[in-house]
Order: C-alpha cells, then structure tokens, then sequence
C-alpha cells in the first residue's frame, strides 16, 4: 500500500528517482485527498514495451 496516516493526517507515500540519501531512505510522504501539487488529479504511468498486455 502506497497510503497511510500520521498523526491524523493521510498522505500518499512516493517514492524519488534520485537516492536512497533523500528524503526518508528515498521515499516522501505527500498530504493524501487535497490534490496537493496536482499529485491526485495529474497522475501519468508509463510501462515499458517489453511487458506484455497479460502482465499487467
């Protein structure tokens, strides 16, 4: 699960594409159902070609 709560406070967990050294071990906590930064409602994924439509 990429959610939790502190504190009362939901956040979404991410993770950085930087260093384990950033951050908490490389991930960061964003507050969770304000769309803060657009993080909610701006969301993009890509896969890579190699995976087959049944894999994911």
């Amino acid at each position: 699960d990429y959610s939790g709560v502190e504190n009362d406070v939901p956040y979404w967990l991410a993770q950085n594409s930087w260093t384990d050294q950033w951050g908490e071990l490389g991930y960061f906590k964003i507050l969770r159902g304000k769309d803060q930064c657009e993080c909610e409602s701006n969301v993009t994924v890509g896969y890579p070609d190699c995976l087959e439509d049944e894999e994911l």
